[in-house]
C-alpha cells in the first residue's frame, strides 16, 4: 500500500512544479507584484514615440517640436501665451497691466492707474488737436512754422501768434578782377506781435523787415550787405553793428569805410585821384571810376559803406560793408559780420498754440503728452516731419512702428526715452499715420 502511494507522489511532483511555475508567471504580468530592476545598461537605436511615453525624437529641438514644448531660458519658439494668472511685465514682452485702455489701445498709465486714450490729428490748415483723457497739467500741443523769403514780400501774423523770430542775411557784394566780394552780415531777434499785423520784407543788398513797405527809420531789423571789390582789392564784409572796411589799393591807399549805427562809411581814394562817395542812410557810396575801371561800391545797410577809390598809381580799392541794425523792440537779438556768401535771405519762425492758424508754409509738429498709440491725420497738406514728445519718459528707448494710408509714406526717424520723430510724405490730403510705441 505505502509503496503504491510513494510511487503516485513521485509521479505528481513534475506536474506540481509546472503548475507552480505558470502561477508565478501569471502573477508577474497581471497582478500586483515586484519585478526586480534590471542590471547592466540597455541600449537601443530605436526612438520611443510620444504614444509610447517617449519624446519622439533623438534631439532636444526635435523633442520640443514633437511634444509642443518650449526651450528653457531665452528662446524664440513661443508664438503666443494664454491662460496666464499673473501680469507679464513689459521687460518680458508684456504690457505690465491687467487691462487695456477704454478704446482697446495699449497705452502708458499716467502714474495714477488711469489709462490715456489719445487721438492726435492735424486740421485742414496744419493744426494738431487731441481728444480723450489727458494727464494732470493738461496736454500742450503746438506747431512750429517757418516762412522763408528771398525777394520782396510781406508777412501777416496768424491768429494766436504772439511773437515771431526773425533771422536775416545781407547779400554779398560784387567781385572784380583779382578782387573778392565782401560777405553779407547776419541779424536776428524775437519780436512781440499782434495777430493780423503785416510786416514788409525788402532786399537791395541789405535785407530788412519793417512795418512800412519802403525802407525808412521804422525798420525793425536790418542785415547789412557786403561791399564790392575793386580790381586787385576786396570788398568789406556787411555788419555786425558796423560794416567792415574795403581792402586798400595795391599801393596802400584806403578802401571805403564800413557803415556804423549813426553814419555811412567814408569813401576811399587818394589825394592825387580824389575820393569816392561816402555811404548814407540805407545806401552805400559809389566807387570812384577812372583808368578803365572803378573802385568797389559800398554795401547797403542801416548805414551804407563808403565806395572804393583810386590811388596815385592808378590802382583801385574795395568798397566798405553796410551796417546791420536791431530795433529796441527785439529780444534775444544779435548780429554777426561777413557770414553770407550768397544772396539775401530772411526767415520768420513762429509757434501756433494748439496747432491753430493758417499759413502756406509748414514745418515740424510737436505733440506733448502720453500719446504712444494713436492716429494722426493730415488733410490737404504735407508735413515733412513731426515729433511726438512723451511727458512721461519710457524706462528705455521704445520700439515704434508706423503705417500710413491713402498713398502716403511714413518712417521712424529717431526714438528716445522721451520722444519719437516720424518722417512723412504725401501728395494728397486726408492721409493718416497709425503708430504704436512700446518699450
Amino acid at each position: 500500500m505505502l509503496n503504491r502511494i510513494s510511487k503516485k507522489f513521485i509521479y505528481a511532483i513534475p506536474i506540481l512544479m509546472v503548475v507552480f511555475g505558470l502561477t508565478m508567471i501569471a502573477s508577474a504580468f497581471s497582478g500586483p507584484g515586484t519585478v526586480p530592476p534590471p542590471t547592466g545598461t540597455a541600449t537601443s537605436s530605436a526612438v520611443l514615440s510620444v504614444s509610447q511615453g517617449g519624446t519622439g525624437a533623438s534631439t532636444i529641438a526635435g523633442a520640443a517640436s514633437a511634444i509642443g514644448g518650449a526651450f528653457s531660458g531665452p528662446n524664440s519658439n513661443i508664438s503666443y501665451l494664454s491662460g496666464l494668472t499673473t501680469v507679464l511685465p513689459r521687460i518680458e514682452g508684456g504690457t505690465g497691466v491687467a487691462s487695456v485702455g477704454p478704446s482697446g489701445n495699449i497705452l502708458t498709465s499716467n502714474g495714477s492707474g488711469v489709462w490715456l486714450s489719445q487721438t492726435p490729428s492735424f486740421g485742414s490748415n496744419g493744426s494738431i488737436t487731441t481728444s480723450g483723457s489727458t494727464p494732470t497739467g493738461s496736454q500742450i500741443v503746438s506747431s512750429t512754422y517757418t516762412s522763408s523769403y528771398s525777394s520782396n514780400g510781406s508777412f501777416t501774423v496768424p491768429a494766436g501768434v504772439g511773437s515771431i523770430t526773425i533771422t536775416a542775411y545781407g547779400a554779398a557784394g560784387g567781385t572784380a578782377y583779382n578782387g573778392g566780394a565782401g560777405y553779407g552780415g547776419e541779424a536776428w531777434g524775437t519780436l512781440a506781435v499782434t495777430s493780423g499785423s503785416t510786416y514788409y520784407i525788402g532786399f537791395n543788398g541789405m535785407t530788412w523787415i519793417s512795418l512800412n513797405s519802403v525802407f525808412d527809420g521804422s525798420a525793425i531789423l536790418v542785415a547789412g550787405g557786403g561791399g564790392s571789390a575793386g580790381p586787385w582789392s576786396c570788398g568789406g564784409g556787411g555788419g555786425g553793428s558796423s560794416g567792415g572796411g574795403g581792402c586798400q589799393s595795391h599801393f596802400g591807399y584806403p578802401g571805403g569805410g564800413g557803415g556804423t549805427q549813426s553814419g555811412g562809411g567814408s569813401g576811399g581814394g587818394s589825394p592825387c585821384q580824389g575820393y569816392a562817395n561816402s555811404g548814407g542812410f540805407g545806401a552805400g557810396g559809389a566807387g570812384r571810376c577812372g583808368y578803365g575801371s572803378c573802385g568797389g561800391n559800398g554795401g547797403n545797410g542801416w548805414y551804407g559803406g563808403g565806395g572804393g577809390g583810386i590811388d596815385c598809381s592808378e590802382y583801385w580799392s574795395g568798397g566798405g560793408g553796410g551796417s546791420s541794425y536791431l530795433s529796441p523792440w527785439l529780444s534775444g537779438a544779435g548780429t554777426s559780420g561777413g557770414v553770407n556768401s550768397g544772396g539775401g535771405a530772411l526767415q520768420i519762425s513762429y509757434v501756433l498754440p494748439n496747432g491753430g492758424g493758417s499759413n502756406p508754409q509748414y514745418g515740424s509738429a510737436t505733440i506733448v503728452g502720453n500719446d504712444n498709440d494713436g492716429t494722426i491725420t493730415m488733410p490737404n497738406m504735407t508735413v515733412p516731419s513731426f515729433t511726438i514728445t512723451f511727458s512721461q519718459a519710457f524706462s528705455r528707448a521704445p520700439s515704434c512702428v508706423a503705417s500710413a494710408s491713402n498713398g502716403a509714406t511714413v518712417s521712424i526717424g529717431s526714438e528716445s526715452t522721451t520722444a519719437v520723430t516720424f518722417t512723412f510724405s504725401s501728395s494728397v490730403g486726408n492721409a493718416a499715420v497709425n503708430y504704436m510705441c512700446l518699450d
